[in-house]
């Protein structure tokens, strides 16, 4: 029976009986730097404005507003009372009569959203050339 305790011990590997390191490339990884995060600039910075808000209700002309929406010719008028404010949407008559454009606005009143609406409307009729 041998004296020792356990396994014997081992000799310590000479260099060329070392084990290699294996040397591998983890798929989808390379060793370049990462590339600069990219920052999304803000509406300002890109002159990007926003509406200005309208008047409130108690100073709004409804005939205005009517006959604005009569030059439009708009074909169906919705509101949706949200928790914030309201939602106006406009509905345009476009080339095809089968569908209209949207046109959506949101304020803390009706009437400042049906301003912002018919904002948006005129702009978005002198931009389609009708």
């Amino acid at each position: 029976m041998p004296g020792w305790q356990g396994q014997p011990p081992r000799p310590a590997p000479t260099p060329w009986q070392a084990p290699a390191r294996p040397t591998f490339t983890a798929r989808g990884v390379s060793g370049a730097p990462a590339p600069a995060r990219f920052v999304m600039p803000s509406p300002e910075a890109l002159g990007v404005t926003a509406p200005k808000q309208a008047a409130p209700d108690g100073q709004i002309d409804w005939r205005a507003i009517q006959a604005r929406v009569e030059k439009l010719r708009v074909i169906r008028y919705k509101k949706q009372v949200l928790s914030e404010g309201v939602c106006v949407t406009l509905f345009l008559p476009t080339a095809d009569p089968k569908l209209a454009q949207p046109v959506q606005a949101r304020a803390s009143s009706e009437g400042a959203a049906v301003l912002l609406a018919l904002q948006a409307a005129e702009t978005w009729t002198a931009n389609a050339g009708r």
